[in-house]
């Protein structure tokens, strides 16, 4: 593992400076998150915000509380069912609306693509039920 010194040296500050963000004293600027990021594979959703996983590339957990994850599938849910024809059968919308959740829940993505995967399951449905 590499000590204090090294890391510093690496990203090119002191260790006093080092220290100061530590204790909260001070407060890196962007250029020196963007580096820690990119040395460390650390998502800036977790240097920033703390949310998410702390790995870039890592599958992000479901909500660990029951409000949570009901709220997560209550919006998947709604999102996919107002882009159904009124016909579908309930079993087929179970199945679909099953694998775009396990889908969803193992991927890092954002709000515009998982609208794009809700819209892209919607249309298969509707293609099974005009056969």
């Amino acid at each position: 593992m590499e000590n204090r010194e090294d890391f510093c040296a690496r990203l090119g500050i002191s260790e006093g400076t080092y220290a100061n963000y530590e204790r909260g004293d001070r407060i890196p600027d962007v250029n020196l998150i963007t580096k820690v990021s990119l040395s460390e594979g650390i998502s800036l959703d977790w240097l920033l915000l703390g949310e998410g996983p702390m790995r870039r590339n890592e599958t992000p957990a479901l909500p660990s509380d029951k409000a949570g994850t009901r709220k997560l599938i209550w919006n998947i849910a709604h999102a996919f069912w107002s882009n159904l024809p009124r016909r579908s059968k309930p079993e087929e919308v179970a199945d679909q609306f099953v694998e775009m959740f396990d889908y969803l829940a193992q991927k890092d993505i954002g709000e515009e693509a998982a609208a794009k995967v809700i819209e892209f399951g919607a249309e298969q449905l509707r293609r099974s039920i005009k056969k």
